[in-house]
This record gives structure tokens, sequence and C-alpha cells, in this order.
């Protein structure tokens, strides 16, 4: 039977309740529920994708891929497809113009957020796997 993680899980209450906070503390104008939906959207891609088993040795190249795969996932789905919506419900401003000035933003942010990702995961990945999991001692 295959072991449930509780990663996605995880990233959904983080984003979700990182969306709720930081609105709360710096707010740019009214609060909208669509924008948190978009953050726990984007947990859930993110967990789901990106989740590696402690178990086993990361692989470089499929989280490169990995990566490639959860941004494109994000930004297509989210950022241009659901933000837009969420601007033309709020402000009633016509959808199809929104999607294409997010579109250039977005094409040049992708490559921008995997690079960034993976070099952080370079970065801390050992000092991370070393806090938070357990070395099994040969005894």
């Amino acid at each position: 039977m295959p072991q449930f993680y509780f990663g996605p899980i995880y990233a959904i209450a983080v984003a979700g309740l990182g969306d709720l906070i930081g609105s709360l503390a710096m707010p740019f104008g009214p609060y909208f529920w669509g924008f948190t939906l978009n953050s726990m959207l984007a947990g859930l891609i993110y967990g789901v994708f990106l989740y590696i088993n402690p178990n086993k040795k990361a692989n470089q190249i499929n989280l490169i891929i990995k990566l490639i795969i959860s941004n494109v996932v994000v930004y297509g789905l989210i950022q241009i497809l659901l933000t837009p919506l969420w601007l033309n419900i709020m402000y009633g401003r016509e959808y199809i113009p929104l999607l294409i000035s997010r579109l250039g933003i977005q094409l040049v942010m992708c490559p921008v957020q995997v690079i960034i990702v993976y070099a952080l995961d370079k970065l801390f990945r050992s000092s991370v796997e070393e806090k938070l999991y357990e070395k099994k001692l040969d005894i």
C-alpha cells in the first residue's frame, strides 16, 4: 500500500496562512479570497511536485525537471489565468487585456524562479536534511 505523505497539505496550510497574515499585516486594497486560493493552489502544486522522499537520494536532473514543470503549471494556471479573473471580478476590468499583460511578466519570472529555487536547494539541502531527518545509527 502506498504511503501517504503530508507535504502538500502542509504546503497548502502554510501558503494559505501566509497569504492571510500578509493581507492583514500589510493591506494593499481590499481582501479577496481568490488570491488566498491562488496561494493555496500554488502550495499544493509545489508540494506535490517538489516533495522528495527523505529515504531516497535527491537527483539533481529530476529536481530541475520538477521545478520547471511545477513553475509552468503555477505560472500558467494561477498567475496567467486565475489572477486576471480575480482582478476582473474585483474591479470589472476586461479579462483578455489583463491576461495578455501578465503573460510577458510571467514568461520572464518563470525561469528566474526556477534558477533561484534550484540555487537555494543546492545551498540549504544538506543543512535542512541534517535538522529534519534523524540519522540512522548502526548498532
